[in-house]
């Protein structure tokens, strides 16, 4: 990741906004649609092939799942 799209990443959350828990705070910082689902199948499975990614998350499309893995 380059250090202009870092920052851009980083402008688009509030720092003034406070936090409940380190999870609340955890969840934005990760947001996305697939993000989350994304992460959880690479926790139990380790390394997947695109491919396998997407059969396994199916309703999940390339155009979808490529920024979601690259920000992930």
């Amino acid at each position: 990741m380059t250090l202009e799209a870092d920052k851009a990443n980083t402008d688009a959350i509030s720092h003034d906004k406070k936090y409940h828990n380190p999870t609340e705070a955890t969840l934005e910082r990760i947001g996305g649609k697939w993000k989350t689902a994304i992460l959880c199948l690479l926790a139990e499975q380790g390394a997947v092939r695109n491919g396998e990614l997407l059969r396994t998350l199916s309703p999940i499309t390339q155009k979808n799942a490529h920024p979601a893995v690259k920000r992930a």
